[in-house]
């Protein structure tokens, strides 16, 4: 469906084409659910670049893995405009010290942005 085409549906064509989308992408493996997919795409790729494992999604506190165990935490958020927020959702149970990394995907196609450091 061309972009133009988009314009053009109502309501339930559009969530349609949403629903489509999420599902093709669930099927080549990029998302794992049906929420929003800003998180599972952000975890796919930076999966793909650093060669981590991901974790399954009742893990709690880490999205994935490297070989030697270190667990990563992986936020990421839509700029979907300049105005939007560029802040990151909760990061919570920090004295569990649920993961070893914290990775954010600043710039998702020419590279990642490693923040924070391994966790005391």
């Amino acid at each position: 469906m061309r972009s133009d085409d988009l314009r053009v549906q109502g309501v339930g064509g559009l969530l349609s084409a949403y629903a489509s989308v999420l599902h093709l992408l669930r099927h080549h493996g990029i998302v794992r659910s049906f929420n929003n997919p800003v998180a599972d795409v952000a975890e796919w790729l930076v999966s793909n670049k650093l060669a981590l494992k991901l974790a399954a999604n009742s893990a709690k506190g880490y999205d994935a893995q490297d070989e030697s165990g270190t667990r990563y935490q992986i936020k990421a958020r839509w700029l979907a405009t300049t105005r939007s927020s560029k802040q990151l959702s909760a990061i919570r149970d920090l004295v569990d010290k649920p993961f070893d990394y914290l990775v954010d995907p600043e710039k998702p196609i020419s590279g990642l942005v490693l923040i924070g450091a391994q966790m005391p």
